[in-house]
């Protein structure tokens, strides 16, 4: 089974959507709750389009495999793209306990969190994905903005130049930085 999701997996790399679909479908046939081939078609589904079929898959992942953190997390971008906020944060929560140093679920679900106004959760979430990741200059200037919404003016301008040092062609950051620096009256 390993060589066939493999080759499944290896199809979805080369973007050839429907062989990696097929490849899963067999897989699927003879063992129905193979956690890897739910996952990979979830995934499929969502690239197809079909975000209702996504969390469906991802959902049937998790209820054979409740200790698959990826599926958790994919299943939590979905929930948000359908406007389930709250279960999407949840479904954030039990991949994080599952896997809490997945710096890119921690991005994800500080963005989530700041979505719903949850500023002071978004930025502690956003800090552990930053001292995780120091050179993913998104969770950086996320937790800038964040920062600055909470009246962290200093911690906003320190985010803002970690997104520059790690991706120094960066504009939104030096924009936010600079809106910023003109609040605190240093431009």
């Amino acid at each position: 089974m390993t060589q066939a999701f493999n080759e499944a997996r290896a199809l979805y790399s080369r973007a050839d959507f429907a062989g990696s679909l097929s490849a899963c479908e067999k897989i699927l046939e003879s063992d129905p709750t193979n956690a890897q081939a739910l996952h990979l078609v979830g995934l499929l589904c969502y690239r197809g389009g079909d975000i209702d079929a996504a969390i469906a898959f991802f959902q049937n992942c998790l209820h054979h495999h409740p200790a698959f953190a990826e599926a958790y997390c994919n299943l939590a971008v979905m929930l948000k793209k359908v406007g389930r906020g709250e279960e999407s944060l949840e479904a954030y929560r039990q991949g994080l306990a599952l896997d809490p140093n997945d710096p890119q679920a921690q991005y994800n679900y500080g963005v989530a969190l700041q979505a719903v106004n949850r500023f002071d959760e978004a930025a502690r979430a956003l800090r552990i994905a930053a001292a995780q990741s120091p050179y993913m200059p998104d969770v950086h200037n996320v937790l800038g903005v964040v920062e600055r919404r909470l009246g962290n003016a200093e911690a906003a301008v320190a985010a803002f130049r970690n997104s520059i040092a790690a991706q120094p062609d960066g504009l939104a950051a030096y924009r936010n930085m600079a809106a910023v620096l003109r609040q605190l009256g240093r431009v």
